[in-house]
């Protein structure tokens, strides 16, 4: 990783690096397929937050 400002993508099967914005909210998945994905993974595996 090169930088201060990459951090790994936290989705299953992506190793891709995410390039931190220097000012701004921090992303967290490198992109919407992965964030789906992990959200797909998270609700099969029976570890889904549930917002009330």
């Amino acid at each position: 990783m090169g930088g201060r400002h990459e951090t790994p993508c936290p989705a299953p099967d992506c190793g891709r690096v995410i390039r931190q914005p220097s000012t701004g909210r921090r992303r967290t998945y490198c992109s919407t397929a992965c964030r789906v994905r992990a959200h797909r993974h998270a609700r099969s595996t029976g570890r889904a937050e549930t917002v009330a």
